[in-house]
């Protein structure tokens, strides 16, 4: 059985009108996917359950924000924080020191659309990672909080990189530019 679904999914799209999950030996076949070893079946086992609105979606979720690989882990966050903010954001503060930047970075991005104050302290702190991805990160997580002192240190750092030598430190600074909230009052002239 989950060899036919899976060759049936691989193939096409999927129409939320025609998927549901309601038999046990579907479950068990997703769940299969979502256990894989190839993060492609993990995707698409978490697709399946977003689609179909499933109400385990989050149980399969919290137990993928601490897989070992990192893409999975990224997915988990960035779709856990969609339907259960308060527990992404738990999972997010335990993956803050991950030694790898984009976790670092997807934590960070769940704590700032989570807008726990309580948070912003250990998201600026990142505003000195050595990593492009991480910065531009906390530009996205500082804009969407309401503390002017953060959002100070934030646009200074990006004045000191965009008056940077170095054409990289200026690219980040127009990402970070380019991930600030909408809503911030942002001087972009520096672009």
């Amino acid at each position: 059985y989950g060899v036919s679904l899976l060759a049936n999914l691989r193939g096409r799209a999927l129409d939320p009108a025609q998927l549901s999950v309601d038999s046990e030996s579907s479950l068990v076949a997703i769940d299969r996917l979502v256990a894989s070893a190839d993060e492609r079946d993990v995707r698409l086992g978490l697709d399946i359950l977003t689609i179909a609105q499933h109400p385990e979606l989050p149980v399969r979720l919290e137990r993928l924000v601490v897989d070992e690989r990192v893409n999975v882990r990224t997915d988990a966050l960035e779709r856990l924080v969609q339907l259960a903010p308060h527990t992404a954001a738990d999972a997010a503060r335990d993956c803050l020191d991950d030694p790898s930047p984009r976790v670092r970075a997807a934590s960070i991005r769940v704590l700032g659309a989570a807008g726990s104050a309580s948070d912003l302290s250990r998201i600026a702190a990142h505003l000195s990672d050595a990593d492009a991805v991480v910065k531009v990160a906390v530009a996205f997580a500082v804009t969407r909080m309401d503390d002017d002192a953060a959002r100070q240190e934030l646009s200074a750092e990006v004045v000191r990189l965009t008056q940077s030598d170095v054409a990289a430190d200026r690219a980040v600074a127009a990402d970070m530019l380019g991930d600030y909230d909408a809503g911030s009052c942002v001087d972009r002239a520096r672009l």
